[in-house]
């Protein structure tokens, strides 16, 4: 594993751990999110980027969006270094976990009140 890493320069060894990790588990082990650290770095805890982040939030986003891009970024068809290199060794069933666990992250809404202020109704009017 460490030859693959090496061989991709630019990119730190420890970012690349997590494919060591995905690579040997085993088939009973279905919690996802510990394997998905190195997503984290960039898309945030559970995939809520922060506002400043480069990278998108992916929570909530489609899982069937989301296993097409992780595809096209694997696939070289979209160009991002640090993802092609991160995604190259995964196969689609992997991919579709990833998307599905991204999609489940869903924001929960605000909740509706019937009482709303007339300082809330001004600010959404702009008075």
């Amino acid at each position: 594993m460490r030859d693959v890493c090496r061989a991709w320069t630019g990119v730190p060894l420890a970012v690349f751990s997590w494919l060591a990790v995905a690579a040997e588990v085993r088939a009973d082990d279905r919690d996802i999110a510990p394997r998905l650290e190195a997503c984290a770095a960039c898309h945030g805890t559970q995939g809520r980027a922060a506002e400043d982040a480069s990278a998108p939030s992916l929570a909530g986003k489609p899982s069937l969006y989301l296993y097409e891009q992780l595809r096209d970024f694997r696939d070289e068809r979209r160009q991002s270094l640090v993802m092609q290199r991160l995604l190259a060794l995964l196969p689609d069933e992997y991919l579709r976990e990833i998307a599905t666990y991204y999609a489940a992250q869903a924001e929960p809404r605000p909740p509706i009140s019937r009482d709303t202020s007339a300082d809330v109704l001004a600010a959404a009017v702009g008075q």
